[in-house]
């Protein structure tokens, strides 16, 4: 293949995309500009999952490294601070779940013996002190993270802190700021405590427990860990520099331990973040339902009453929506929507402009809850839309970034023996066969077995008519401008179907005939190509084209109930078709006469559900790599009513790009439709034909009018 024709071709594909206003684009366009707005933040890193939309992404504005002008990735890690305080508030409900700990139990027993006489030689009761107290720091413990520590940081950035020399230095704070429960002071010194309450509990150090208990690898948290307590995780990226202006800090400079053991400590990229408190809220860490919510637990006091503060986790609300989260001191943040089930997790660079995160959280939660809305409204007109279905026979499928929202079926299979179509009966596909023989011949151009420039004799030596052999590219073939005329056609219609076992049987139908016009001076849709790229594939693979597709392309994408039938085939759960197109006649005929075997043209059986897994099997990477799926869905020429690219239709009529193929025949018609922009995909599966303005083709239509929008005039 051409680099340059690649390249040119890639360029253009972006244009067209990047050009349409995607969540994704919307999100890097608030930062950058929040960012460029703000110069010495430094650098804004931002990660969003936001499952029900689709949504997992990460962005960055700025710089790694102020001084040496390092531009900030996206997936480096940062020192999140108090972040972890949810961390260690989930550890211990995973213990309270486990059955190793209540909530309600006192903690003069779970803390160590050393703390434990250090909090008593200071006047604390700790047979008062519940596990909850620590929690939501209403123990009336001391913060030994005060002022006085900074300074003291600040004259040694090299100190080496440990966890007992901190508890040591609460004590030294103060006395006990009065009995359990009836004040919030936040305090580290409560974190500190409950990591030991998980060393007593677990017999491991709690930044081992932790990583046990919160699951980190299943979850695939697997840039995660405590600096200097735990190895850097292989493949993850540098720390970035994170900078307090006021004091002249960089975090390089600073012996982490200053804030390592529970009050703060963790390392992780901002994806990390976002991905540990999504997958908390939607049951991934804590699992029982009523254990999971203990982290909503509230000692109200006066202190409280105007900033909610829970079990490690923090209240706060953005357009409406109740956000819940936890900052940290290195002006880190993260916060969970449950209305729009979103995790957004912010660090801003420079710990003096740490106001930005809310800038940040308030422009990408509006840009979250006007797409959640936007797809409310238009998943509940698909709804009423298929509520309200009359004129359809068939099935049909909804997802929505990779959710089915909607699948369905209506109408007979059998109207003789009054049999019900079902969401998983399987019909002809009539021409979308085509993009399947696209994608074979997508996946040998990437092995190096075919160019799409080679002349069509390159491949098949065999053909008797030289002028296709000598003058017909692969490209051609596969765009519909070849020349070849098609094959379906009366002598089609009049012939035998039982003769059609092969591909090779096709080709009389067409293989003599006079070519329509000059190769790739014009369209004209033709099957009698996608024969030819049958043939092809057969001789490049040195495989049955049947043998090759269902090894390389039903079996890879999981499509179970894809299979090309012989006419005379009895197979269970197929629906029949019917036609109302012949003559005059005003009832619907059994048509299956005008059915052949499959070609690679058309004519293959599947369900709804086969079909999503083919689309998504195209669009994640499994069947063809991703410089095959732009050449795929690139457009390339001007067909009747869109554009072609590699056996795919390009529609771009309507306010986003609709990619996929349709299908008709007598008694068939179907849709394949992947919507650019709002990531819906449609199937459309039907067994009775139509006249182009009722039946499945108007449901398809009405489909296409509500989730792309208006055609633009």
């Amino acid at each position: 293949m051409n680099k340059t024709w690649i390249l040119l071709i890639g360029l253009f594909l972006s244009t067209i995309l990047f050009a349409q206003d995607t969540p994704e684009r919307l999100f890097q366009k608030s930062i950058d500009t929040i960012y460029q707005n703000n110069p010495e933040a430094v650098g804004i890193m931002v990660h969003i999952e936001a499952p029900d939309l689709g949504i997992s992404w990460s962005g960055a504005s700025g710089y790694a490294d102020k001084n040496k002008k390092t531009p900030l990735q996206a997936d480096q890690p940062v020192l999140i601070a108090s972040s972890i305080k949810t961390y260690v508030s989930a550890a211990i409900l995973k213990l309270v779940e486990e059955g190793q700990l209540s909530l309600e139990l006192s903690i003069d027993h779970l803390i160590s013996k050393k703390s434990k006489l250090l909090f008593e030689k200071d006047a604390y009761d700790l047979s008062k002190i519940k596990v909850k107290h620590l929690l939501s720091h209403t123990s009336g413990v001391w913060n030994y993270a005060n002022m006085d520590y900074i300074n003291h940081k600040k004259e040694n950035p090299k100190y080496r802190w440990t966890r007992n020399k901190q508890l040591e230095l609460t004590t030294e704070a103060g006395d006990p700021l009065g009995p359990p429960g009836a004040q919030f002071h936040y305090s580290d010194a409560n974190y500190l405590l409950l990591t030991e309450i998980i060393e007593t509990l677990t017999g491991q150090p709690f930044y081992e427990a932790m990583r046990d208990l919160l699951q980190y690898e299943s979850l695939q948290l697997n840039n995660t860990w405590f600096p200097t307590l735990e190895e850097k995780p292989k493949n993850t990226k540098a720390l970035v520099h994170q900078y307090w202006g006021s004091y002249d800090w960089d975090s390089y400079d600073l012996d982490i331990s200053w804030d390592l053991y529970g009050g703060g400590g963790i390392a992780c990229p901002t994806k990390d973040l976002a991905r540990f408190v999504q997958n908390y809220f939607n049951g991934n860490i804590v699992e029982n339902d009523s254990i999971q919510n203990l982290i909503f637990t509230e000692i109200r006091t006066k202190e409280t009453e105007l900033y909610p503060y829970y079990l490690g986790l923090s209240q706060d609300n953005y357009h409406g929506m109740n956000a819940y989260g936890h900052g940290g001191f290195w002006s880190t943040v993260m916060m969970y929507f449950p209305k729009i089930n979103a995790s957004i997790a912010v660090c801003i660079l420079e710990r003096d402009k740490r106001i930005l995160r809310r800038n940040v959280l308030d422009k990408v939660s509006k840009i979250l809850l006007d797409q959640s809305e936007k797809q409310f409204v238009k998943n509940k007109l698909i709804k009423e839309h298929l509520d309200n279905l009359s004129d359809f026979s068939g099935s049909i499928l909804i997802a929505q970034k990779d959710q089915v929202i909607e699948h369905r079926a209506y109408g007979k299979a059998n109207i003789e023996h009054d049999i019900k179509n079902k969401p998983d009966t399987k019909f002809n596909l009539a021409s979308i066969s085509k993009l399947i023989t696209a994608i074979g011949v997508l996946q040998l151009v990437e092995q190096g077995k075919i160019n799409a420039t080679e002349k069509v004799g390159t491949y098949l030596s065999d053909l008797p008519e030289q002028f296709i052999k000598d003058s017909v590219t692969i490209h051609q073939l596969l765009t519909h401008t070849s020349g070849i005329p098609p094959f379906y056609d009366d002598e089609f219609i009049a012939s035998d179907k039982m003769q059609y076992h092969t591909v090779k049987d096709f080709l009389p139908l067409f293989q003599n005939d006079t070519l329509s016009f000059t190769p790739g001076t014009s369209y004209q849709y033709s099957g009698s190509g996608f024969v030819l790229l049958g043939r092809v594939i057969e001789e490049v693979s040195k495989m049955d084209y049947y043998t090759y597709v269902d090894q390389h392309i039903f079996k890879k994408a999981g499509m179970q109930h894809s299979l090309a039938i012989p006419t005379d085939s009895i197979v269970l759960n197929k629906a029949n078709g019917y036609t109302c197109l012949w003559g005059d006649q005003k009832y619907y005929s059994r048509n299956d006469y005008y059915i052949s075997k499959a070609s690679p043209a058309g004519f293959h059986y599947s369900t709804t559900d086969d079909l999503y897994l083919f689309s998504k099997a195209i669009r994640n990477g499994i069947l063809i790599n991703e410089e095959s799926k732009q050449l795929l869905i690139t457009p390339k020429a001007r067909g009747y009513n869109t554009h072609i690219g590699y056996g795919i239709d390009i529609d771009q009529r309507y306010d986003e790009q609709i990619i996929g193929h349709s299908g008709g025949w007598f008694g068939i018609r179907t849709e394949l439709m992947d919507f650019m922009t709002s990531d819906y995909t449609v199937v459309v599966l039907s067994n009775k034909d139509d006249d182009g303005k009722s039946g499945a083709s108007k449901v398809i239509d009405d489909l296409k009018k509500i989730i792309a929008g208006n055609k633009n005039n």
